[in-house]
């Protein structure tokens, strides 16, 4: 495993570029945008962390892991690079009421602090149109970080896999009425679009079990505590993810939620597959665009 950072700053930063030209370290300018990436065990890596943090670049960084790390894992957490769309009403994240159960959903107290916990899906997803699949197989939507959303060859060949954990759910179109107003319900907190028709080639991979993984002290970079409910969620380090349960290694599905929330501003569960689980993707190439990361127990 090594840890790959990317800075990312104004292509006008003049001074950057020329510590960037000086250090003889390449980046790319798209835009109004400039990056550069860097593994941490490169030998400049250092100086070029600390002037960028100096410079109030923007830092993110990610673990890479070997064929071998992955291929030999019991369990890895999966997400999906692609994010497309927005749920529907997307309007004060409205979408949010109409989506789900909302019983015991705590807001926290944004924007000094967002919690976002409490949530427990009731209804199908409502998306204004169908992604563009080409060679992908899954996708996220944006505010949504932990259901994955797939398409009709996907969904095929993961119902005749005989591996555990998930069932489909349509993923609908919102509903119109002549002259082009949308359908609208009342609710608490504002009008909600309701769906009806479903989406061609568009479902969501519905996962129906949820389990504590118990995270290692060693994967938490920072945990936060809602000062309302007194729920926790946590910040994750790059790397292996290390956890003390074995719920993972004793759970009859192949598929599983984590019952710890991850975010800051977000809040999202982990996706957890198992290792048959990955070898299928694999095998039917459908892993373009997923990213992985291995089980510690």
């Amino acid at each position: 495993m090594r840890i790959l950072y990317r800075f990312g700053f104004n292509q006008n930063h003049t001074k950057l570029l020329e510590f960037l030209d000086k250090s003889r370290v390449p980046y790319t300018v798209d835009g109004i945008i400039a990056y550069t990436e860097m593994y941490a065990d490169e030998s400049s890596f250092r100086a070029v962390f600390e002037r960028m943090k100096n410079e109030q670049a923007v830092i993110t960084d990610r673990a890479i892991f070997t064929e071998e790390e992955l291929e030999t894992a019991e369990w890895l957490a999966v997400s999906s690079e692609w994010v497309t769309q927005y749920p529907e009403p997307k309007e004060n994240m409205d979408y949010v009421y109409q989506t789900y159960d909302t019983a015991s959903y705590c807001a926290g107290r944004p924007p000094k602090f967002y919690c976002r916990q409490g949530l427990t899906q009731k209804a199908d997803f409502v998306v204004k149109k169908a992604p563009n699949w080409s060679t992908r197989a899954f996708c996220r939507l944006n505010w949504v970080g932990d259901e994955l959303f797939l398409s009709d060859k996907a969904k095929e060949k993961l119902s005749e896999s005989g591996l555990k954990g998930f069932s489909f759910r349509p993923v609908l179109k919102p509903s119109h009425v002549p002259h082009g107003n949308l359908k609208t319900v009342h609710a608490p907190h504002g009008n909600l679009n309701t769906g009806d028709e479903p989406h061609a080639d568009f479902s969501q991979l519905f996962i129906e079990n949820i389990a504590e993984i118990g995270l290692s002290a060693s994967s938490v970079q920072h945990e936060y505590v809602c000062p309302d409910c007194g729920r926790k969620k946590v910040m994750l380090n790059s790397g292996f993810l290390e956890v003390t349960s074995e719920n993972l290694r004793n759970a009859a599905a192949d598929i599983v939620k984590s019952a710890e929330k991850i975010g800051g501003i977000g809040c999202d569960s982990l996706i957890l597959i198992s290792a048959r689980f990955f070898r299928f993707l694999r095998e039917n190439r459908l892993d373009s665009g997923l990213v992985f990361t291995p089980v510690k127990f």
